[in-house]
């Protein structure tokens, strides 16, 4: 690979080719780069493929976390291959969407292209959903960054994570998906009192009380 991610195997077809030649969202991702550090502990909820926790994985190193929440089978099959060939141990994969509430009858509609799945009553796949502040539970730590892109489920993942929110206060980069989602979603993230800083139309840098930017 090149670019934010260089030097990772990636499985050519795994998603667009931008990724593996380093032209994906790259300004985007070089941004959330500067923000990880060694042994630090981010959470990727909507991982796909894995391309942002390859590059979370390299700059939190053996000794950070990143925590991987992605539901849909066939993005699966290449994080988990991504996760194992370049022996990634501190990569946590955890099989689910992430919402408002946790449960096990949620459905997985599979998109155009497979980063556009979403949760949706009409969806075929069968998933889990688990809440932030559900996982939390009986963990040690907490995440320092979280990163949400989840198709228009933005605001319900931030709803399920308020004592998250409010207990670690990591920085978050959201993208949101759709004018009523992005509105909950910062609605949510003001009433425990994060500041927004808007980095492209639907995208958020968002930091918790007290932070200055960089």
């Amino acid at each position: 690979m090149k670019g934010p991610a260089r030097g990772f195997r990636w499985i050519v077809g795994a998603s667009t080719h931008g990724y593996w030649w380093g032209s994906y969202e790259v300004d985007k991702a070089r941004l959330f780069a500067r923000y990880l550090r060694r042994g630090g502990v981010v959470y990727d909820i909507g991982a796909h493929v894995g391309y942002y926790s390859l590059i979370a994985a390299r700059a939190v190193g053996p000794e950070g976390s990143v925590v991987a929440f992605e539901p849909d089978a066939r993005n699966l099959s290449f994080l988990e291959e991504h996760v194992r060939s370049n022996e990634l141990d501190q990569v946590e994969i955890v099989r689910a969407a992430v919402g408002a509430s946790t449960r096990s009858d949620a459905r997985f509609l599979v998109g155009d292209h497979p980063a556009t799945g979403r949760l949706h009553e009409l969806g075929t796949q069968p998933v889990e959903v688990v809440s932030l502040d559900d996982f939390l539970t009986g963990r040690d730590r907490g995440p320092d960054i979280v990163k949400i892109d989840i198709e228009g489920g933005e605001a319900e993942a931030l709803s399920g994570a308020r004592r998250l929110l409010m207990r670690y206060r990591p920085l978050v980069f959201l993208a949101t998906h759709g004018s009523h989602a992005e509105r909950l979603s910062l609605k949510i993230l003001s009433d425990v009192g994060y500041d927004p800083e808007k980095l492209d139309e639907g995208e958020y840098i968002v930091r918790p009380p007290g932070a200055t930017g960089k």
